[in-house]
């Protein structure tokens, strides 16, 4: 998974040199798609075995470290302020169980506004 989000992510141009004389780097086409996207990668594998309430409070935790590595979303001249607020209060963990529910949602249309390109998820376990 995470060398899918090394090839795909935006954030990681640094590391286009992983793919140096690897197969995929013969494929000029395949390579046009190599740093271009917003990317989330998460994993959900601490959440197996615990409580439901114990998910969603983990679950606000990762959203909360996504926003975090994302910083520039909450200055972001492509998002209006109310957006902007609302990642604020992700990033705070302040949401409710309903934008909770909706938080990969509006992390992904925050993104994709920001960065004028659809948004790749990845999700481990």
């Amino acid at each position: 998974m995470s060398m899918l989000y090394y090839f795909f992510s935006i954030r990681q141009m640094e590391n286009a040199y992983l793919f140096n004389g690897l197969k995929i780097s013969e494929h000029e086409k395949v390579m046009l798609y190599q740093n271009r996207y917003p990317v989330i990668f998460l994993s959900l594998k601490d959440m197996k075995d615990i409580s439901f309430q114990d998910q969603l409070n983990s679950f606000q935790i990762i959203l909360s470290e996504i926003i975090s590595k994302n910083e520039e979303l909450l200055t972001s001249e492509y998002l209006d302020e109310m957006d902007r607020n609302l990642l604020k209060q992700y990033k705070a963990g302040t949401v409710n169980k309903a934008q909770l529910q909706n938080g990969l949602r509006f992390l992904s249309m925050c993104l994709e506004k920001h960065w004028r390109q659809k948004v790749i998820l990845l999700i481990d376990e």
